[in-house]
């Protein structure tokens, strides 16, 4: 069957050969050749080592590459030196060796070495550091990023009509749970943030990195300028 399609099985051996078929690997890493055993980021880039993409459900069933989810955390294993700053010294990278990040789903460039999937990215595309790997609210956003507590979907009109599954309005307010330091305005110095923990705000509908903490509370991760409004 093609990927994306139902595939048609006749008995426990076709249903094994299915599944076999489907324990691909969702990478598209560039592996690098053996004789190469290390990689220096350049300028204000970071190497991350991943988890790679996953290729199981949490029901156990393997998924398709089109289906496998990439993860987008890891832990810092190298920093570049630093980009130059406006004197043409190298500005140091905030972020250190061993400190797990979350980034931005779509960024930096993957390769693998040595067995280990890696991404080399751009320190501005780090959202934050986590405080702890196993939960993602633990994130202390990065630049002039904000980390919001979303607020809970109504679940009844003003009239009083009970909403339910795709008709809950998906909110775009929410707590303002954590801060970034701001955006870099000369060598190590920061802009600060003007939002404080505790206000509610809201943000554009559209902006931001959704996640989800171990308390399976969601969050979403903008940038200051997608707040729209403090609330009270």
């Amino acid at each position: 069957a093609r990927q994306g399609q139902r595939a048609e099985v006749d008995g426990p051996l076709a249903m094994a050969a299915t599944m076999r078929a489907l324990r691909v690997k969702a990478s598209a890493a560039t592996a690098l050749p053996q004789q190469y055993k290390s990689v220096t980021p350049y300028g204000d880039r970071l190497l991350v080592k991943t988890g790679g993409a996953e290729t199981e459900s949490a029901g156990g069933i393997l998924l398709p590459t089109s289906a496998a989810q990439k993860d987008n955390k890891g832990t810092v294993v190298q920093v570049g030196a630093g980009a130059p700053g406006k004197d043409g010294k190298a500005v140091p990278v905030g972020i250190k060796a061993g400190a797990t990040v979350m980034y931005s789903q779509f960024a930096g460039t993957e390769v693998e070495f040595e067995g280990d999937e890696h991404v080399l990215l751009k320190e501005a595309d780090v959202i934050g550091t986590l405080a702890d790997a196993d939960d993602d609210a633990s994130l202390q956003p990065t630049d002039d990023r904000v980390l919001i507590k979303v607020s809970e979907a109504a679940e009844k009109t003003d009239a009083g009509l009970i909403l339910t599954g795709d008709a809950l309005e998906k909110p775009s307010t929410g707590d303002v749970v954590a801060v970034g330091p701001g955006n870099r305005i000369d060598g190590d110095k920061r802009a600060g943030s003007s939002l404080k923990v505790g206000q509610q705000v809201l943000y554009s509908k559209f902006a931001g990195t959704e996640i989800t903490g171990k308390d399976d509370v969601e969050y979403i991760v903008v940038r200051e300028a997608d707040v729209i409004a403090v609330l009270a």
